[in-house]
C-alpha cells in the first residue's frame, strides 16, 4: 500500500492526472482525496488495467501510417478525442503530441515510485526549454502556452513543461476522464472553433471505485455539434444524452474549460497586396459546479420524458435552440423561475411546428415535440418543485395545454 500526491499543477492538469491514475490502476486504488488543487492516492503498486496504455500505444502506431491517420482520427474514442481537443491546426502540433505519447509509454515508471512530494521540482516542470520534458498542451492544462504575464505584461516564454508521466496521465484523463463537446464554423476570415471539456471530479474522500463510475459516464463522448453551446449548455447537453447517473451518494462537481480558436486575415506589412492568416488560440472560460442535484434532476426527467435526450439533441441543431439549452440549463443550476423558460421553449417548437406545417412535416421532431410540450412542462413543474425551484404560474398557463395528442 502506498499514499501518493499529484504534482500540483492546478485543478484542471491534477484532476486529468488523477482519472488517468484511477483509469490505469484500477481496483488497485483504494481512496482519493482532494485536498485544494492536488488529489491524494492511496493505492496498491501495481497497475491493474496495463490494456488502457497497451491500446494507446497501438493506436498510435496506427496513426504513424499517414495513408490513413486522417480517416482513422475520425472513428477513434481514443486518439480521436485528443484530436477533438486540440484547437492547433498547425500541421506538426498533433504529430508531435502522438510521438510524445508514445515516449511516455515507453518511459513509463510506477506512480509509487515517482510521485513523491519533491516530484514537480525534482523534474523541473515549468516553463522550460528543456526537450527531456513534454509540453502540456492547451486541453491538458488550460492556460499554459508560450505567452505568460508578469508585472501586467503579456511577454514570449517558454512553454509549459511536464514529465513523462504527468504527460501521459494528463492524456489518459482526457480519454477516459472527459466530455468533449467541439464546434468549428467556417467564415469569410477563416475557422473559428470553440471547444468546451467537461470532467467530473468528487470534492470529498471517495473509493476508486466511485471516480470509475463518474468515468463511465463521460468516457467516449467527443462531439462534433454545427452550432456553438455556452459551457453552461454543454454541461446540460452532455449530462443529458446517454447513460444517466440517478443517485451518487457523495458530492461531485463538474469542472468545465473552454478553449476558443479564430482566424483572421491580415496584410502583409512588406507586400500589401498579400494576405495571410493569424490564429489566435486561447483558453477563456472554467467553472466548477455542483451538480448532484442536477444529475437527480436529469434523471428523474429522462424517466418521465423518455424523448429528452432527442429533445436536448433538437435544441442544439440551430443558434435559438442552443440559447434556450442554455437558459434551460442555467435555471436547473441556478434555480431561476422555471416558466420564463419553457414559455420559451414552447414559442420555440410552436413556431417551428407552425413553419413545418405549412410543407406538411408533420412526422418531423419539431411537430412531435411541439404537441408534447405540456407534457415535458408538467414534468418539470413537478419535479423542479422538489427542489424548491420558482415555478410561477407553470400549471395554471393555457397555452400549454394548446396540443394534446
Amino acid at each position: 500500500m502506498a499514499i501518493i500526491y499529484t504534482p500540483g499543477h492546478n485543478l484542471i492538469t491534477d484532476s486529468l492526472i488523477m482519472h488517468g491514475i484511477v483509469r490505469l490502476y484500477g481496483d488497485s486504488v483504494r481512496e482519493i482525496e482532494r485536498i485544494g488543487e492536488k488529489y491524494k492516492i492511496e493505492l496498491i503498486e501495481d497497475p491493474k488495467n496495463k490494456e488502457a496504455l497497451e491500446i494507446l500505444a497501438e493506436e498510435a502506431e496506427i496513426y504513424a501510417d499517414k495513408s490513413i491517420s486522417k480517416a482513422f482520427l475520425g472513428s477513434s474514442t481514443i486518439l480521436g478525442k485528443i484530436n477533438i481537443s486540440n484547437i492547433n491546426e498547425s500541421p506538426k502540433v498533433f504529430p508531435k503530441w502522438v510521438s510524445d505519447i508514445k515516449n511516455s509509454i515507453e518511459n513509463f515508471e510506477p506512480v509509487t515510485h515517482l510521485y513523491t512530494s519533491e516530484h514537480k521540482s525534482k523534474f523541473k516542470e515549468e516553463r522550460s526549454r528543456s526537450s527531456k520534458l513534454y509540453t502540456l498542451h492547451l486541453p491538458l492544462s488550460l492556460i499554459y502556452g508560450k505567452y505568460s504575464q508578469s508585472d501586467y505584461k503579456v511577454i514570449k516564454d517558454s512553454y509549459y513543461r511536464v514529465c513523462y508521466n504527468c504527460f501521459l496521465f494528463s492524456n489518459l484523463g482526457i480519454i477516459y476522464g472527459t466530455s468533449i463537446v467541439r464546434t468549428d464554423k467556417r467564415t469569410s476570415e477563416g475557422t473559428n472553433s470553440v471547444v468546451n471539456i467537461l470532467t467530473l471530479i468528487p470534492v470529498e474522500k471517495v473509493r476508486g471505485a466511485d471516480v470509475l463510475l463518474l468515468q463511465r459516464f463521460v468516457e467516449g463522448k467527443g462531439i462534433k455539434l454545427d452550432v456553438e453551446l455556452t459551457v453552461l449548455a454543454s454541461l446540460l447537453y452532455v449530462l443529458s444524452i446517454g447513460e444517466t447517473i440517478y443517485h451518487v451518494s457523495f458530492d461531485v462537481e463538474c469542472l468545465v474549460w473552454q478553449l476558443r480558436r479564430s482566424e483572421r486575415k491580415i496584410k502583409k506589412e512588406i507586400n500589401q497586396k498579400g494576405k495571410t492568416e493569424k490564429a489566435n488560440q486561447r483558453g477563456l472560460e472554467t467553472i466548477s459546479i455542483k451538480i448532484n442535484d442536477l444529475l437527480e434532476i436529469i434523471a428523474r426527467i429522462k424517466y418521465e420524458f423518455d424523448d429528452f435526450p432527442k429533445f436536448i439533441g433538437l435544441l442544439a441543431r440551430d443558434e435559438d435552440g442552443a440559447y434556450l439549452l442554455h437558459q434551460l440549463a442555467e435555471t436547473l443550476v441556478f434555480r431561476h423561475d422555471v416558466y420564463p423558460v419553457i414559455r420559451n421553449i414552447s414559442t420555440y417548437l410552436l413556431d417551428r411546428y407552425s413553419k413545418e406545417e405549412k410543407i406538411k412535416c408533420d412526422d418531423s421532431q419539431y411537430c412531435r415535440y411541439a404537441k408534447k410540450v405540456h407534457i415535458l412542462a408538467e414534468i418539470l413543474s413537478d419535479i423542479l418543485s422538489k427542489y424548491r425551484l420558482p415555478l410561477s404560474g407553470i400549471k395554471e398557463n393555457r397555452e400549454f395545454q394548446k396540443f394534446t395528442t
